[in-house]
């Protein structure tokens, strides 16, 4: 048990290091701002240097589309690994909540076992009869069957009350190791966009390839997404166990 406690702690250490990572990564808007070069000389040199001084390799327009095509074709992709981890998300909250179901049943029912045997003990019959006793004193008309009758019920109460509070408990620590995955998981999806975002405002600023290339290109997604719940709560998780301890 106590390995096992160390490896969880690590991979636990491991998760919250790549949140502090990876929240890192910001946006910023990079709007075109290429403008020609002008040179104090006359205009003739000025033209002349500011030729020098744009010129860029030559590109085909075949090779140009090639690479809106695989700019706009990688953003798709992380597109999908964010509907997939949506997707794994749902499943993982089903699963999990089974798994509590099938947890909790089998709790209850081992609880129960254990109350019949804890009942046939000297202390639980003192228990019972101490309990039956109070209801009688507090209840003048109740006989002694119907006494001992809500003396189990209080007991069955209890112990199914406690079996719910711990079954919970370790229900929302899972949730909350697999909340923690796939917000890592998304985190990265959102790097890798905010990556293509760059690279799709320098090819533009550079004047590289013509705006109509990357039509298909959505440049307002990563301002977006960056505005999401998921977004800032993450960003916020990561900020959040990267302070201190006082």
């Amino acid at each position: 048990e106590g390995l096992v406690n160390r490896l969880e702690k690590k991979r636990s250490e491991a998760r919250i290091r790549a949140f502090q990572e990876l929240s890192e990564c910001t946006f910023t808007p990079m709007a075109p701002t290429w403008k020609a070069k002008r040179s104090p000389r006359s205009s003739q040199s000025s033209r002349a240097g500011s030729f020098l001084s744009d010129a860029r390799p030559v590109v085909h327009e075949g090779d140009q589309q090639a690479q809106a095509d695989e700019l706009v074709a990688a953003q798709v992709t992380q597109i999908d690994a964010l509907r997939q981890l949506e997707k794994k998300e749902r499943e993982m909250q089903d699963a999990t909540q089974q798994v509590f179901n099938e947890f909790l049943e089998r709790s209850l029912e081992e609880g129960r076992r254990k109350l019949k045997l804890f009942e046939e003990t000297p202390e639980g019959r003192e228990y019972l009869a101490t309990r039956a006793r109070s209801y009688l004193e507090l209840n003048r008309g109740m006989n002694d069957s119907a006494a001992l009758a809500e003396a189990r019920s209080d007991l069955s109460r209890a112990s199914e009350a406690k079996l719910h509070t711990h079954a919970a408990q370790l229900r929302q620590q899972r949730v909350q190791k697999d909340a923690q995955q796939i917000q890592l998981a998304r985190l990265k999806v959102a790097w890798e966009l905010i990556q293509l975002q760059r690279r799709y405002s320098q090819l533009l600023d550079k004047q590289l390839l013509p705006r109509s290339m990357l039509a298909g290109f959505d440049a307002s997604l990563v301002e977006r997404l960056t505005k999401e719940a998921w977004y800032v709560e993450a960003r916020s998780f990561a900020h959040n166990v990267a302070k201190p301890e006082v």
